[in-house]
Formats: structure tokens, C-alpha cells, sequence
């Protein structure tokens, strides 16, 4: 019998080319995988810039809007330059070239006639050429310009005197005069004194016509009535004219030489200016 012939590859083998076959396929699916992750990277910063961008955009429509509100706000109220601050700071913000025409109306209305000027002929120029009532626009800021430069003209031929304001305001100072207490004092002396010669006078009546009444020394008992009148009228005129003295002369002393009185007296102020020409002056004080 023959005995059969045949062959057997080594395992070894086999398994070290399936090795290198596996690893080779490692590296290109690391490869593709690698490439697809660099291609997509810009792709992703790209988007989330654009997402960031909007973000912020969308953050400047929102304080622009805010404040465009706060001008329409202070035109319908009349404060005019306050609302054009306002209007101008919206457009910082976003740019709109809409807001530069609610700009002019607000310059305008507050007299400014140069930033209105301004504010109109960037808005003509910002707008496309088919813009409704452009000409109407356009004449209006040709007649504002022509007005412009009449008040330009006519401010150097008559040039305006710059307006100078003069403020003096005093500081208080402290005065020193005599005690009123002295016067006073003096006062009712006086008053004393007057009364004491009024009752004086009634006291010698009364006294003359108790001697008409009395023969000598003898008076009749109806005369003691005069009599006690007489003499109380006599006593109050003694206390009256003696104690009004008295007190005249304790006054007068008093003023000459008595403590005085220091006070700070208001200050005096006064303001003046004067424009084209013009003055105006005031004094204010308190005395």
C-alpha cells in the first residue's frame, strides 16, 4: 500500500498574517477616523461663533430697543435733547439706519438745528434712493443747511458777546451792638415818670381844695375823704417820680455800660451776567 502524501500549513503562520492584517485595518479605520474629526472641527468653531455672534447681537437689539423706548418716552414729554441722546444711543447699538430720522426729529424739536442737519443727511445717505418722501426730505435738509449757514453768517458779522456770569456771595459776619435790655429798662422809668406827674397834678388839686375846705388848721370832718385821697395821690406820685428816676438812670447805665450783644449778620449776595450786550444784576441781602 502506499502510504498517502500531504501538507498542513503552520498555525504560526496563519495567525501572525491575520496579526498584521488586523492591526493594518486598525490603523486606516484610525486614519479615517482621525481625518473625519479634523474635517468637522472648523465646521463646529465656525458654528458656534455664528451662535455666539447671534447671541450678542440678539443682547444689542435688546438695549437698543430699551433705549429707543426711553427717547420716544422723553420726546412725548418735551424733553427734545434728552430723547436724542436716547435715539443716538440705540443706533450705536444696532446700527439701524431708521433711528437716525427719529435722531433729526428730536434735534430738531430741541432747536439743535446743526446736529439735526447731521442726523437727516446720514439718514439720506443710509437709505436706498426709492425711499418714500426722499425728496420731500431731501428739501428739508437743503432749506435746514441754508438756514445753518445764515446763522453762521450772521454769527460772524455779529459776533455775540460771550454771557459772563458774576457770582459775589458775602460770608456772614458777626456784629456787636449795644443790649436792648436798657432801653427797655429806661422805657418804663419814663412811663413810671409820666404817671408820677399825672398823679402829681391830681394830688395838688386834691390839696387845694382841702385848703378851701379848712379854715386854718381847722378842717370839718367831711374834708378827711379829701384828705386821705390827697395824701395816697401824694405817695404814689413820690414812689412814681423817685422809682421812674431811678430806673431811667439804671437803663441809661445799662446801655453805656453794660455786656453787648455779638450776632452773625446774613450774608449779602448778588449775581449779574451779561449777553449781547445785555446786563442783569440782583442783590439779595437780609437785614
Amino acid at each position: 500500500m502506499g502510504a498517502a502524501v500531504g501538507f498542513r500549513l503552520g498555525e504560526g503562520a496563519l495567525d501572525q498574517r491575520m496579526t498584521r492584517f488586523a492591526a493594518a485595518l486598525l490603523v486606516c479605520a484610525s486614519s479615517l477616523v482621525a481625518g473625519f474629526v479634523h474635517a468637522q472641527a472648523p465646521t463646529t468653531d465656525a458654528s458656534t461663533r455664528q451662535q455666539m455672534q447671534a447671541g450678542a447681537n440678539a443682547e444689542m437689539d435688546a438695549q437698543a430697543r430699551a433705549r429707543f423706548r426711553v427717547g420716544q418716552s422723553l420726546y412725548e414729554t418735551g424733553r427734545f435733547q434728552e430723547a436724542a441722546v436716547e435715539f443716538a444711543a440705540a443706533y450705536d447699538l444696532s446700527q439701524r439706519p431708521e433711528l437716525l430720522f427719529n435722531l433729526y426729529v428730536a434735534y430738531r424739536d430741541a432747536g439743535d438745528t446743526s446736529h439735526a442737519v447731521d442726523a437727516l443727511r446720514r439718514y439720506l445717505a443710509a437709505m436706498p434712493a426709492s425711499l418714500e418722501g426722499r425728496l420731500n426730505l431731501e428739501a428739508r435738509l437743503q432749506s435746514l443747511e441754508a438756514s445753518l449757514a445764515q446763522q453762521e453768517a450772521a454769527a460772524q458779522q455779529n459776533p455775540q458777546t460771550e454771557v459772563v456770569y458774576v457770582d459775589r456771595t458775602g460770608a456772614a459776619q458777626r456784629s456787636t451792638h449795644r443790649s436792648p435790655v436798657g432801653l427797655v429798662i429806661g422805657g418804663v422809668g419814663a412811663a413810671m415818670i409820666i404817671t408820677g406827674a399825672i398823679t402829681g397834678a391830681l394830688a395838688l388839686g386834691k390839696v387845694n381844695d382841702l385848703e378851701a375846705m379848712c379854715t386854718g388848721n381847722v378842717c370839718p370832718s367831711t374834708a378827711a375823704s379829701t384828705r386821705d385821697s390827697a395824701s395816697t395821690l401824694v405817695t404814689v406820685t413820690d414812689v412814681m417820680l423817685f422809682g421812674g428816676s431811678a430806673l431811667v438812670l439804671g437803663g441809661l447805665a445799662y446801655w453805656l455800660f453794660g455786656p453787648k450783644v455779638e450776632e452773625d449778620r446774613p450774608p449779602v449776595d448778588g449775581s449779574a451776567f451779561c449777553a449781547a450786550g445785555t446786563c442783569m444784576a440782583y442783590v439779595r441781602g437780609e437785614f
